[in-house]
C-alpha cells in the first residue's frame, strides 16, 4: 500500500463527518435501487408464476358450453376421451387439472345481490388453493361441509357475510337453464387484486352441479418442461379443431402481467434515476465543502512535494473506500430486508395498489446481476462526483493554498 492510500484511509477514519454524510448517500441509493429493481421484478414474477401454478397451468383448454352441456354429450364425450387420452400417453404433459370456471354467477343474500365468478377445484387443488391464497379465517376443509366456499375479503365485507352464513347462488347453465343452490361461507381469504375481490371457490362437484355441465369447462395442464407450451399448444389445437375448444399457452395469458411490470419498471426507474441525481449533486457539494474545509492539508500536502495529482489520487481513494465500505452495509441491510420481507409472506402495498401493481402484496425477487448493477453505479457515481469537484484544484488555486498555508 502506497503513501497516498494510506493517508486516503487514515483521512476516512479522521473526517467521520464527511465519511458518515457521503456513506449515508450511498448506503440509502444503493438501498433504494436493490428494492426498485426487487420489486419490479417481483411484480412480474409473482404474477407468472401464480398464473402458471394455479391459474392457467403451462397450458389451458377451455371447453366450450356447446360441448360441455349435457344436450350435446355425445360429442363432448368423445372429443373429452380424445383430449384425455393424448394428455394421459404424451411424456411432455406431467398432468392435468379438470376445473370448472364461470363468470357472472349471482351471489343472493339478505342486503342484495353480487356478481362473481366460481371456480370449482378438484381435491388435489384444495392444498394448493391454501398456499396460493391467505386463509384469514376459516379454512378449506370442504369434507364435512360439501357446500362450502371461501370467499375473498372485499366480498364478505361487502356483502355483510362471515363464517358460517348461508346464501344462494344463481348461475345460468352451459344448457342455459339458470340454476340455484345454496352454499355456506367456510373461508375468507385475502384478496390480493381487483381481480380476484369476486372470485370464489368450492369444490368441483358443487359448481359442476350448479353449471349442470357434463364436462370440465377448463383443463389446466402442467407440463415437465415449460419450454414445450407452444409445441404443445399446437398439437392441440390440430387435435381439436373447431370453434368448441380453445387453446391458449401460458404465455398468451401474460399480456397484463408483461404490460403492468413495464409501467412499474420504467416508473421505478425514473425514481432511481431521480435518487441517483439527487445523491450525486450531494456528493458534489459535500465533496466541494471538503476541499474548502481542507485547504490547509491540500496546501501542507503540496509543500511536501505532493502533486496535484497525488492529491487528487488522494481524495479519490477515499471515495472509493467509503463507496465500498458503505455498499457492502447498505447491500446487507436491503438483503436482510428482503429476506425478512419473503418470510413474512411479501409487503403489503394496501389494496390501493392492486391496480397499479396487479397485487396489493409483492414479494421482491432479487438476482446477482441487480447487486452487480447497484455495485457499479455506487463506486462510479461517487467517483465522478468527486472527480468534477476536484476540477477547483488548479494551478491558481494551488498558488493561493500554498500562499494560505
Amino acid at each position: 500500500m502506497n503513501t497516498n492510500h494510506k493517508i486516503a484511509i487514515r483521512n476516512v477514519h479522521k473526517n467521520m463527518r464527511t465519511t458518515w454524510l457521503n456513506g449515508l448517500g450511498i448506503s440509502l441509493t444503493a438501498i433504494a435501487l436493490i428494492l426498485i429493481h426487487s420489486l419490479s421484478r417481483g411484480v412480474e414474477e409473482q404474477m407468472v408464476k401464480r398464473s402458471i401454478r394455479f391459474e392457467t397451468g403451462a397450458v389451458t383448454v377451455q371447453i366450450k358450453k356447446e360441448l360441455s352441456g349435457w344436450e350435446n354429450r355425445p360429442a363432448g364425450d368423445s372429443a373429452y376421451h380424445v383430449l384425455t387420452q393424448y394428455l394421459t400417453g404424451d411424456g411432455a404433459v406431467k398432468d392435468y387439472r379438470p376445473r370448472i370456471i364461470t363468470h357472472n354467477a349471482l351471489l343472493y343474500e339478505t342486503s342484495g345481490t353480487h356478481r362473481v365468478n366460481i371456480q370449482g377445484l378438484q381435491e388435489g387443488e384444495i392444498a394448493l388453493l391454501g398456499q396460493m391464497v391467505e386463509i384469514m379465517q376459516g379454512n378449506t376443509d370442504w369434507k364435512h361441509i360439501p357446500n362450502g366456499m371461501i370467499i375473498s375479503r372485499g366480498l364478505a365485507d361487502e356483502a355483510a357475510l362471515s363464517i358460517g352464513d348461508e346464501y344462494d347462488i344463481v348461475q345460468q347453465s352451459a344448457d342455459g337453464t339458470i340454476n340455484i343452490q345454496d352454499f355456506m361461507v367456510t373461508g375468507i381469504f385475502r384478496n390480493t387484486s381487483l381481480q380476484n375481490k369476486n372470485t370464489v371457490y368450492t369444490t368441483f362437484q358443487q359448481a359442476k352441479s350448479l353449471y349442470h355441465t357434463n364436462l370440465p369447462t377448463h383443463l389446466l395442464i402442467d407440463l415437465a418442461d415449460i419450454r414445450q407450451a407452444a409445441a404443445v399448444k399446437q398439437h392441440l389445437i390440430r387435435l381439436m379443431p373447431g370453434p368448441h375448444v380453445e387453446v391458449t399457452a401460458y404465455t398468451d395469458n401474460l399480456s397484463r402481467a408483461k404490460a403492468l411490470s413495464g409501467i412499474n419498471r420504467t416508473f421505478m426507474t425514473s425514481m432511481a434515476g431521480f435518487l441517483l441525481m439527487i445523491s450525486f449533486i450531494g456528493i458534489w457539494a459535500m465533496q466541494v465543502e471538503n476541499i474548502n474545509q481542507r485547504r490547509r492539508e491540500i496546501g501542507t500536502l503540496l509543500t511536501f512535494g505532493f502533486t496535484p495529482g497525488a492529491v487528487k489520487q488522494i481524495f479519490q481513494a477515499e471515495t472509493l473506500y467509503i463507496s465500498v465500505i458503505y455498499l457492502v452495509a447498505g447491500t446487507a441491510a436491503v438483503l436482510s430486508l428482503i429476506t425478512a420481507v419473503n418470510h413474512a409472506g411479501g409487503v403489503n402495498l394496501g389494496e390501493s395498489a392492486a391496480f397499479a401493481f396487479g397485487s396489493s402484496i409483492v414479494n421482491p425477487e432479487l438476482r446477482i446481476t441487480d447487486i452487480l448493477l447497484t455495485a457499479a453505479i455506487i463506486i462510479l457515481y461517487p467517483a465522478v462526483a468527486t472527480w468534477i469537484s476536484l476540477r477547483t484544484l488548479n494551478k491558481k488555486q494551488i498558488i493561493t493554498l500554498l500562499n494560505n498555508n
